[in-house]
């Protein structure tokens, strides 16, 4: 399946997601060999401050860019479909 990324998404969030896992990271960088982040993105919520990570170094925690293509494999063995379950039960009974 392929899904668009949103507004300040991170691959944590893209995992948590759609893997109910933060293993999903790894199998999303597979998948995804040219996944792009948003490297402008330097406000971390403090005034007065701004986070540039080290030149060449991925800074997960930066979101990916907006209206990205990312595939996401719903048949991955890794997949912790327990989690996902919990998840979408909780959700389903506090909407």
């Amino acid at each position: 399946m392929t899904i668009l990324t949103k507004e300040r998404q991170t691959i944590f969030d893209l995992a948590i997601s759609y893997y109910g896992t933060l293993d999903g990271v790894w199998k999303i960088l597979e998948d995804n060999p040219n996944i792009q982040f948003d490297d402008s993105f330097t406000d971390i919520g403090i005034p007065e401050i701004e986070y540039y990570p080290p030149e060449g170094c991925i800074d997960f925690s930066m979101p990916v860019k907006v209206n990205q293509s990312i595939e996401i494999d719903s048949e991955w063995e890794g997949r912790n479909n327990d989690v996902l379950k919990l998840l979408n039960n909780y959700i389903s009974q506090t909407a």
